[in-house]
């Protein structure tokens, strides 16, 4: 046979054959991704397409979990993928969620998205712990007080010359005596300040003559009007300082019978809120003898 002719019958049925091929090809690309799998063999899908692209756009493999779709793996309607997009803004492109919701940002609802979540399609894994509620609002404990660390009632009797200060001293009726209270307090709290009340009581035989003054801290004397003092002078105390409180005032002996008696009853009380502490200063009065100076 003529070898022109043969060659032109071969380039008849070679030609249409390739161009075939081209054309089922392109149709196959540019089809449904069913259309473009299902009707290859596994050779020739790993041979056209990496395999990390497979991954992401087959949804099943569940034959051999092998990450290799074969041939009769894929089912389900056509896939329609956004690539580059992020319509829920969880972090993972909607042409990727291909078991998660890529309109939902927490496919399983546990408080974590999608693209964080180890388990993104089971609630119980990574599930975020409930916010403890906040601490009921209250008062702050404060661990300090304010502490009575020195307290004493002393006098002493002008009228004989007396220049000490004494527990327990003698008088005439009509001698002037005068009162000292001493008080040390210490506030031993880091934020808060204390107060502490002082009450003075006298006797029913002594007359209070309303000469009282007090001092805080050996700082000059201040004086006290009337003795409305007695009922309950206060004494603030700021956190962390000491406070040094004299209080001195007079008083008149009296006694219309001829007898000696122990006045008992001078006391001071000082109260804080967490402590208490009284003292007495004695006088006894004698009206029938001579009462030698002290």
């Amino acid at each position: 046979m003529n070898p022109l002719l043969i060659t032109i019958i071969s380039a008849t049925i070679i030609v249409p054959a390739i161009i075939a091929g081209i054309i089922s090809q392109y149709q196959r690309e540019t089809t449904s991704i069913e259309d473009k799998y299902t009707h290859r063999s596994s050779a020739e899908i790993d041979e056209t397409y990496h395999q990390s692209y497979l991954t992401n756009l087959i949804l099943d493999d569940a034959t051999y979990g092998d990450g290799v779709v074969m041939a009769g793996e894929v089912t389900g309607p056509t896939i329609k993928l956004s690539v580059g997009n992020d319509r829920d803004g969880d972090g993972i492109p909607d042409n990727e969620e291909l078991t998660t919701q890529p309109d939902n940002p927490d496919s399983d609802g546990d408080g974590i998205i999608d693209s964080q979540d180890p388990a993104p399609n089971d609630p119980t894994i990574g599930k975020t712990a409930p916010v403890p509620p906040p601490p009921p609002v209250g008062p702050v404990a404060e661990s300090g007080e304010l502490k009575i660390n020195t307290l004493y009632k002393n006098v002493r009797n002008l009228s004989r010359g007396a220049t000490q200060w004494v527990n327990h001293t003698t008088a005439q009726p009509g001698d002037t005596l005068t009162f000292l209270i001493y008080l040390v307090l210490e506030n031993t709290g880091g934020t808060t300040s204390y107060q502490a009340v002082i009450y003075d009581f006298l006797d029913d035989n002594l007359r209070y003559v309303g000469s009282g003054t007090v001092s805080t801290n050996n700082q000059t004397p201040e004086s006290l009007a009337g003795s409305s003092w007695m009922n309950g002078y206060v004494v603030k105390v700021p956190a962390g300082q000491t406070k040094i409180v004299e209080i001195r005032f007079s008083a008149i002996a009296e006694l219309h019978r001829s007898e000696t008696i122990v006045l008992s009853n001078n006391i001071v009380k000082v109260v804080t809120p967490q402590n208490t502490a009284t003292d007495n200063a004695f006088v006894s009065i004698n009206s029938s003898s001579t009462i030698p100076t002290l």
